[in-house]
């Protein structure tokens, strides 16, 4: 039998001890009938896999560059640490189901709550990837959310590598693949099976996005990129702009620059978050009317907040040079 169990810190490092284990750290320790993988996070992208035999020997360890991942069930020799190897040649698998209606999954440890911006998954050339499939969210590890739009029926898989983007934000440390219908591998089983997976984490997110224009141009330090909105009608249409300071901290200000004349809010409010779900407008940062010159522009808070995640909240939209309106940004800088 499979099984997963979270647990928190002080209980594995009384028991195990394991290196490079610190209080910020939780692991996700994997059971099946052969091994059990655990893992440490080391940096915010670095990953150290532990495996160990069904006696509880450890057998290696296992440096990785990527988050770190953990699925429903494994295989010998198409082990999960695979995964995030940036290895294409190296493959994960399920076990071998006996129909192609059982669940399988994949989820990736990003190590803390951060804004997602999509996943990217190589397959097994045109085999064993799931035909019915949703990605999910989670703070817990535990509790799951389907992310909107991303639920996935009779999907066809090319051998490609597939690129999934989010269009909402996506907040959580955990990003889960969750398979309830499975492909078939070379021998005909039915399997999921995957060479890579990534999980795109971002600083900025945005209400929505022209194609080409993505929100994590506001974030590139490049005043020669640009963000843009969907095209909206009538000018009192909404659109936001999000970015995370990493850490909920002493917030002064922010400073964006536009795009030019163009696309710059007309009516708009500043707010602050300390999970991106709940949403304080701050002080004298409500703005009706507002006349851009292409310039600059700093917007000093009257007093500091203490949050980790600012929004721009657009109420009245501006329009470009093709007179369509949207909310467009080249830099959205958080000031300390």
């Amino acid at each position: 039998m499979e099984y997963y169990k979270f647990i928190g810190f002080l209980l594995v490092f009384i028991v195990l001890a394991p290196p490079f284990a610190s209080a910020e750290s939780s692991i996700i320790y994997h059971y099946d009938l052969s091994n059990r993988l655990e893992y440490t996070i080391n940096s915010s992208n670095n990953a150290t896999y532990y495996l160990y035999d069904r006696n509880g020997n450890l057998k290696r360890k296992v440096p990785s560059s990527g988050y770190p991942v953990f699925t429903s069930s494994s295989i010998e020799g198409w082990e999960t640490y695979k995964l995030s190897d940036n290895n294409p040649g190296t493959l994960w698998s399920s076990k071998n189901k006996g129909t192609d209606s059982e669940a399988e999954w994949v989820a990736v440890d990003i190590g803390k709550s951060s804004i997602v911006s999509g996943v990217q998954l190589t397959p097994r050339g045109k085999l064993a990837f799931p035909v019915n499939f949703k990605i999910q969210s989670s703070e817990d590890a535990e509790t799951w959310a389907d992310i909107p739009g991303q639920s996935y029926s009779n999907y066809i898989n090319d051998g490609s590598v597939h690129n999934f983007e989010f269009d909402s934000l996506v907040v959580g440390r955990y990003i889960r693949v969750y398979a309830t219908k499975l492909g078939k591998d070379d021998g005909g089983g039915y399997y999921f099976q995957l060479a890579d997976v990534k999980v795109q984490v971002s600083a900025a997110a945005a209400s929505s996005t022209t194609n080409g224009w993505p929100a994590s141009r506001l974030v590139d330090q490049n005043p020669s990129t640009v963000w843009s909105s969907l095209a909206r009608y009538p000018a009192a249409s909404t659109e936001w702009v999000v970015v995370d300071a990493g850490t909920t901290q002493m917030i002064g200000g922010i400073q964006i620059t536009p795009r030019g004349n163009l696309g710059f809010p007309v009516d708009f409010t500043i707010q602050s978050s300390n999970d991106a779900k709940s949403w304080t407008d701050i002080e004298g940062q409500s703005y009706s009317g507002y006349t851009n010159n292409g310039s600059v522009k700093t917007f000093t808070f009257k007093a500091p907040v203490f949050a980790r995640y600012i929004r721009v909240y657009a109420t009245k939209l501006g329009t470009d040079d093709n007179g369509g309106y949207y909310f467009q940004l080249n830099e959205f800088r958080i000031i300390k």
